[in-house]
């Protein structure tokens, strides 16, 4: 997977998958039904090793989700970040064909409550008298 220059690759921290599996360096001996995580300077390369996904048109498949699967990570920013959208994307191999190429995953900005004013904020909450409702930004991160 390559990413924009304002992520950090050495940051990544794998947080959810489907189907389950354990990292390859857990396991005491061969890699099977395992994964593993080489990280460099411009992106980062999972391997599955041993794992095994149905196809959708596979005799006996009635469960189309049986044939899917997805990881999930965490990754954390650069120090100097721009106020800029940036683009990311992968090739996903399966076996030995041709990869897939997934269209470009953008990373943006929202609008929020600085954090030098997080303080004044909470100094406000804490002087209203209840009961009180805040509205206050939330974070969603795309799936």
């Amino acid at each position: 997977m390559t990413m924009a220059d304002v992520l950090n690759p050495g940051t990544i921290q794998v947080t959810d998958m489907s189907p389950f599996c354990p990292p390859c360096d857990s396991l005491a001996k061969e890699k099977r039904g395992c994964w593993e995580l080489v990280k460099n300077e411009k992106g980062a390369v999972f391997t599955f090793h041993g794992i095994y996904l149905a196809g959708t048109g596979q005799k006996g498949v009635e469960d189309k989700d049986s044939t899917k699967g997805f990881l999930e990570f965490s990754i954390v920013t650069r120090k100097k970040l721009e106020n800029k959208p940036f683009k990311s994307r992968t090739a996903i191999y399966f076996d030995k064909n041709e990869p897939v190429i997934t269209n470009h995953a953008t990373g943006r900005f929202k609008k929020a409550l600085l954090p030098f004013l997080w303080p004044a904020m909470k100094m406000l909450l804490a002087q209203a008298p209840p009961p009180v409702m805040v509205l206050l930004p939330v974070w969603v991160s795309p799936r």
